[in-house]
């Protein structure tokens, strides 16, 4: 059974250990393989869950969208890091609901989730919308990432940043 080659996005990690670091570089390159952005405060790797292309529970395109998303913003700077998540059904396997921007597929289009994280103080992320399309689903992205760029502190995440402006104004902010 052929193995298909294409990557697509998430948030899995690689470990190449033993390594000379003077090497790093050349072996990324020879594996074809983009290094991405793990540390720093930067939008990180997509994480996603494979959506309606292979997995019979899907309801949206999960992979499609976590593409564009990764194309558009991986490696971007803000003020701390930002985890972003795509999940193509409410099973929500790529964590959407502990990431500060997820997406969970449903069957008239994607939930939008804000201000989840993991760690030592988790908290759940909070719905700021429901039933978007992809390309709607994309322009939220952009509007949450520029507001939380233009106004939060350094060293906060989007959720911490949405308790201290306060939810309904942040809903406003983004949903107008």
């Amino acid at each position: 059974m052929p193995v298909s080659t294409k990557l697509f996005p998430s948030a899995d990690r690689i470990a190449l250990v033993g390594l000379k670091e003077e090497d790093i570089d050349k072996v990324w390159e020879e594996l074809g393989v983009n290094p991405g952005a793990a540390v720093g405060g930067c939008i990180r790797s997509i994480r996603v869950c494979p959506g309606t292309t292979f997995c019979r529970l899907g309801q949206q395109d999960s992979l499609a969208l976590g593409a564009e998303l990764d194309k558009r913003y991986h490696g971007y700077a803000l003020p701390t890091k930002f985890k972003i998540g795509v999940s193509g059904c409410i099973n929500q396997c790529a964590e959407t609901c502990i990431k500060d921007l997820g997406f969970v597929g449903k069957p008239k289009g994607w939930t939008v989730l804000v201000g989840g994280c993991g760690g030592a103080r988790p908290m759940l992320a909070r719905k700021l919308t429901d039933n978007v399309s992809s390309e709607e689903a994309l322009q939220l992205a952009d509007k949450i990432i520029n507001f939380y760029e233009k106004n939060a502190k350094k060293g906060e995440r989007l959720g911490r940043f949405i308790d201290r402006i306060g939810f309904e104004e942040f809903q406003k902010a983004i949903l107008g």
